[in-house]
């Protein structure tokens, strides 16, 4: 029994006994007093009866407290359950939060990485776009350049070939000509004729005896590096091989030197050159077999 019910049923005796003391002195004093037990004793038997009631009604409230007591340990026990269940998950989640963050800060840190990397990339593919552009133009520059030398080696290898043919063409006379001036010099001391006097005061026809033949130079070379020019007169002005014609400066009047023809065509000749100012020998000058 609990000490509010005890409280209670004390209260209660203590009550039924000032009831009963009351009853008998109202009985004293009206002469009434069987009438005032008997209503006391069924007030008292009523009080009881609600006592009991009351008792019970508190056992029940005991009953139903120490139920609820039970079922609120049990609903509370189930809450810390549950509570350390979520606290655990929420842990958990801290946790691997924790663990996503931490990659999320390694991407982030990566991510930061990977952009340097690109923009170096990019600034690398920039210069080497701009090298590409910087080559192809000295590439274009130099292939130009290679036309225009294969162009000038082509014109070379041209004028090469058109000058080794003319110089083989030249060889070939001038070893014709040593051939027949061999010849004729074999002749000539056959014939007991001083072939040093005929240089020095010419021959019949090529030397001082020649007929008077006037020309002008029309171009001047080197065959063998020896001075060689072609005048412009011929076969048909009487011109023969192993002639001889004085070069003059017309302009100064002043000797440069003599031409000796070994070749003769129809309108010019061609020979070579000797004498003290042959370097000045050029297209225009005059040339005469007789000063």
């Amino acid at each position: 029994m609990s000490p509010l019910t005890k409280l209670f049923v004390v209260l209660l005796a203590l009550s039924s006994m000032l009831l009963t003391s009351a009853l008998v002195v109202y009985v004293n004093r009206e002469q009434n007093w069987k009438i005032l037990a008997d209503q006391a004793t069924a007030k008292a038997a009523a009080a009881m009866n609600d006592r009991d009631a009351k008792v019970a009604e508190a056992d029940a409230a005991r009953t139903a407290a120490a139920e609820l007591a039970r079922s609120s340990h049990e609903q509370a026990e189930a809450i810390r359950a549950q509570l350390a269940s979520t606290e655990r998950q929420l842990s958990e989640k801290n946790s691997a939060i924790a663990r996503v963050e931490s990659d999320l800060a390694l991407a982030r840190a990566d991510q930061a990485k990977l952009a340097e990397a690109l923009k170096a990339c990019q600034d690398t593919q920039s210069k080497q776009q701009d090298a590409i552009v910087e080559a192809r133009k000295i590439i274009d520059d130099l292939n130009r350049k290679y036309a225009d030398a294969n162009v000038h080696i082509a014109d070379l290898t041209s004028n090469l070939a058109v000058t080794e043919r003319e110089r083989r063409y030249f060889a070939e006379q001038v070893t014709k000509s040593q051939a027949e001036l061999k010849q004729l010099t074999q002749a000539l001391r056959d014939a007991n004729i001083d072939l040093n006097k005929i240089v020095a005061g010419g021959g019949p026809g090529t030397g001082a005896g020649a007929p008077a033949i006037n020309g002008v130079i029309k171009t001047v070379g080197d065959i063998d590096g020896i001075p060689h020019a072609v005048i412009s007169v011929g076969s048909a002005d009487a011109v023969i091989k192993g002639m001889e014609f004085n070069v003059i400066d017309r302009e100064h009047g002043d000797f440069l030197g003599k031409l000796r023809i070994d070749k003769v065509e129809s309108n010019e000749s061609s020979g070579q050159l000797y004498g003290p100012r042959v370097g000045d020998v050029k297209a225009g000058v005059e040339v005469r077999t007789q000063l």
